[in-house]
């Protein structure tokens, strides 16, 4: 069973393309086989092309600071704040996906974050600052519960473990300054230093006629100071639904 993480959304979006847009990547959303579509997070590797594409690097090498006598590694976050985060309890919702002579039925729920750092004078980047994002619960299907792995962690019912999805022996965590992500990343002014972070996810699981398919999921979100690991602001919420599939 894969596990699918960080899917971005938008209005045109076909989740089966992601799968299609992978190089050497082939149709997995059939009337006949159904997977665990495990958020987006519906953000990595198989929106891009190739997974090289993904933009990786050293936070402290090569962040540019020429003129600073201050140490990134010192950069302390001064404040942070979420500007945009689910809360509450999110209903799920279901639709028929076509692609060509495909169609794939999908369980599940969207949502969006937005995030604000400041860093602490004389720095002028936010490169210590992060968001983490734990989650628990579970999925099921006829009953029966799913093992969803998280990068060598199974998803836990009553305990919390990190998003993470390993995709080709990488592992992809949103929030991470040192990993762009098509729906995970930072801006103003870029990934590298950026006080600005955004993200989407859509966790769900794809199914069969005459599945019935439930999830129940607790996240919680934290923006953090990787200096000390102080956490500046927290937020949390569910995803829960159950839907017999026709």
């Amino acid at each position: 069973m894969k596990t699918y993480l960080f899917k971005k959304r938008d209005s045109s979006f076909s989740r089966k393309n992601y799968f299609n847009q992978r190089k050497g990547s082939t149709s997995r959303v059939t009337e006949e086989k159904s997977e665990t579509f495990f958020k987006p997070a519906t953000l990595i590797a198989r929106s891009l092309n190739t997974v090289a594409n993904i933009e990786t690097f050293d936070p402290i090498i090569n962040t540019d600071l020429s003129g600073f006598t201050k140490s990134t590694k010192s950069c302390s976050v001064k404040k942070a704040r979420f500007t945009k985060v689910p809360d509450g309890k999110l209903p799920c919702h279901f639709e028929k996906i076509k692609d060509g002579t495909k169609i794939g039925k999908f369980y599940g729920a969207s949502f969006d974050i937005e995030a604000q750092f400041e860093s602490n004078p004389p720095c002028i980047t936010c490169v210590n600052g992060e968001y983490r994002q734990e989650i628990k619960g579970y999925f099921k299907r006829n009953g029966i519960k799913e093992d969803v792995d998280l990068c060598g962690n199974l998803l836990e019912e009553d305990n919390y473990n990190e998003d993470c999805a390993r995709v080709g022996g990488i592992d992809y965590k949103p929030g991470y300054h040192s990993q762009k992500l098509p729906a995970s990343y930072f801006e103003n002014p870029n990934q590298k230093m950026g006080c600005t972070f955004k993200m989407s996810d859509t966790p769900g699981m794809y199914g069969k006629k005459g599945d019935e398919v439930e999830l129940n999921l607790s996240f919680i979100g934290k923006l953090i100071d990787t200096t000390n690991k102080e956490v500046l602001d927290k937020a949390s919420w569910d995803v829960e639904g159950k839907h017999k599939i026709k």
